[in-house]
């Protein structure tokens, strides 16, 4: 139980370090985060999803926009069967896939 306790002080670091501008920084405790989680947590449990939303999230900023669409559809999927397709959990997830979509988009089109 104490690796979910210390996942969640670094989610919150992780949370800061983006509200801050701080990527690279987000994106390790966001992904040592996942790490412990992933030691205790079953894959479809929605705190996990909740932080593979956030990785995801962090991807997007880094530039890697295959590796967040990819998380994002995954967790969109799960959420969908614990939620219900037309949850907010959902909707949140489908606003930040249209995102990713629209960057992908946009970066073939200049290509």
């Amino acid at each position: 139980m104490s690796e979910l306790i210390e996942a969640e002080i670094r989610t919150q670091l992780g949370n800061t370090f983006l509200d801050l501008g701080e990527i690279n920084h987000a994106y390790d405790q966001i992904s040592l985060a996942i790490q412990l989680q992933e030691q205790v947590l079953d894959s479809d449990d929605p705190v996990l999803l909740t932080s593979y939303h956030n990785l995801a999230s962090v991807k997007l900023q880094l530039g890697e926009h295959q590796e967040a669409l990819t998380l994002l559809e995954q967790v969109e999927k799960q959420y969908e069967i614990i939620y219900g397709p037309d949850s907010g959990q959902v909707l949140d997830v489908q606003s930040d896939l249209a995102t990713v979509l629209i960057v992908l988009r946009t970066s073939s089109v200049r290509s």
